[in-house]
């Protein structure tokens, strides 16, 4: 199930417009992954949760660009990647 969320093409259209609004919103890394926290979970990421976070980001933006993703296309294709792993997270579906 988790796999059909993430790769659904709503799901796919939905991280794509999230990522494009967290990257208009802030322009440091750290703030963004804050502000995605923050409209996905409802809260603030621990200081783990961003290190790990920016280390997604960094690895997935180096294998987009050694696929040959342009330099325009990059980011937004980086940051709706990470989105689709906040979006298909559990704590994004279930409330404790």
């Amino acid at each position: 199930q988790a796999l059909y969320v993430m790769n659904n093409q709503f799901v796919q259209k939905q991280a794509n417009a999230f990522a494009r609004r967290v990257l208009a919103a802030r322009s440091d890394s750290k703030e963004r992954v804050s502000r995605a926290f923050r409209l996905a979970l409802s809260r603030a990421p621990s200081a783990k949760e961003i290190q790990r976070a920016e280390q997604f980001l960094s690895g997935y933006s180096q294998e987009l660009r050694a696929a040959g993703v342009t330099e325009e296309n990059l980011e937004v294709e980086t940051w709706a990647s990470y989105a689709r792993v906040l979006l298909s997270a559990n704590e994004f579906f279930y409330v404790d």
